[in-house]
């Protein structure tokens, strides 16, 4: 009898803990949504200027990892090198001589890796992706200098060299950049790129899995984007349980808390509390007619 009480106890776990961590379905949901900016490369009466620039993010779909370019020590490399199949990875298009946008996206973003409690490296992996195909690796070294100089974390940056500072020949910039919905053009009038701003994050095996737009990212919403890429591959039990409970909203580009979720897992743990009480109060009977 006890053993069947146990098995049933057992039982429940495992439906609360299945039931908890099978978001899957439910945040595919919103990866329909198609930005604003998407919308608007569609619209006819889209001035010339702007027409190819903006994100529509292909999610789920896997980037070529045999692309080559050339890292910020000179070498040649391909985009394999930096998905091993076990962490996620934080894609980042940005040119090394944009005057203004890029550098406040990759400020951001180094903010938002700063104020994470997981480590470039240990968790997660970087890259950084010049489309401008005249910039030497040079540039990416300096670019990448910099960068590591204005560090502020509280740990320190302990694998500096998960953090890759790329750059390549056009149309390798441009196959990536198409593949992950990452539209630019080169303006003649100002003499730079136009380009929208949003940091891709990226499945262990290269496949999009969410795109954080705009220059503003805060380190939860990171965090679990990272998460829902990673397929389970980081993070720990409670983490992976607040990923159950959030799901991304795209209109608000931000992770929400969903109610009623968090109502499924209350339900949940409410009656394993009981079966376990039950469990509980037969062994003491059980005790008590042997003694």
């Amino acid at each position: 009898m006890f053993t069947r009480c146990s098995r049933t106890a057992f039982g429940a776990i495992y439906l609360l803990l299945f039931v908890s961590f099978t978001p899957a379905n439910n945040i595919s949901q919103a990866q329909e949504y198609v930005p604003d900016s998407a919308k608007r490369r569609e619209d006819k009466s889209l001035p010339k200027d702007l027409e190819g620039i903006g994100i529509n993010p292909n999610l789920s779909t896997s980037i070529s990892l045999d692309t080559q370019f050339v890292d910020e020590n000179g070498e040649d490399v391909t985009l394999r090198k930096y998905f091993d199949g076990q962490k996620p990875v934080v894609l980042i298009m940005a040119y090394y001589g944009c005057p203004m946008l890029c550098g406040v996206m990759v400020d951001a973003a180094r903010e938002a890796f700063e104020n994470l409690d997981w480590e470039i490296g240990r968790q997660y992996r970087v890259v950084t992706i010049s489309f401008d195909a005249k910039e030497s690796w040079g540039a990416a070294q300096r670019k990448k200098d910099a960068v590591m100089s204005a560090w502020n974390g509280q740990k320190a940056l302990s694998y500096p060299q998960d953090w890759a500072f790329l750059t390549g020949k056009e149309e390798n910039s441009r196959k990536t950049a198409n593949e992950i919905g990452f539209g630019y053009r080169w303006n003649e009038k100002t003499n730079e790129f136009a380009h929208a701003a949003g940091i891709f994050i990226l499945s262990p095996q290269g496949k999009l899995s969410r795109v954080l737009f705009g220059i503003n990212y805060k380190a939860r919403d990171l965090k679990l984007a990272l998460l829902e890429a990673s397929e389970g591959k980081i993070g720990n039990l409670a983490e992976k349980f607040l990923l159950f409970c959030y799901s991304y909203d795209p209109k608000a580009n931000k992770y929400a808390l969903l109610a009623t979720r968090v109502m499924k897992a209350g339900g949940g743990l409410t009656v394993l509390i009981i079966l376990l009480a039950y469990a509980s109060l037969f062994v003491r009977s059980r005790k008590s007619d042997r003694a």
